[in-house]
């Protein structure tokens, strides 16, 4: 019997010197999960940024607006940040928008719980 329940994860990468500014990174999710619910991440480099803003899009726009990337970490008492978007085998776009140049690398994982 296949799971109700999967956890996809993606890594995001921007070299120091990345100029500020928005940047996507295409995001193929399985299209055997009709649905994703939840989203966190997983900072392993922040590039000396205080803060960046992650969101989602998709081809006919914005379904997640951006928001500080420490919305989306993971904490016991909220593990994942609920979100309600249907999965239909589209590519989804994760948009980081740097508030400026990252004097070192950037570098997280998000992570997508994904429902059938």
């Amino acid at each position: 019997m296949a799971r109700a329940f999967k956890k996809q994860t993606e890594l995001v990468r921007f070299a120091a010197g990345t100029p500020g500014g928005a940047r996507t990174t295409t995001v193929h999710l399985d299209s055997a999960y009709r649905k994703v619910t939840g989203l966190r991440i997983h900072e392993f480099s922040g590039g000396g940024l205080s803060f960046f803003e992650i969101g989602l899009e998709d081809s006919s726009g914005t379904l997640v607006d951006t928001e500080s990337s420490e919305v989306y970490h993971y904490a016991p008492e909220k593990p994942w940040e609920p979100v309600d978007l249907s999965n239909h085998g589209q590519q989804l776009k994760v948009k980081t928008v740097l508030p400026s140049q990252p004097s070192g690398e950037v570098v997280y994982q998000i992570v997508f719980l994904l429902e059938r």
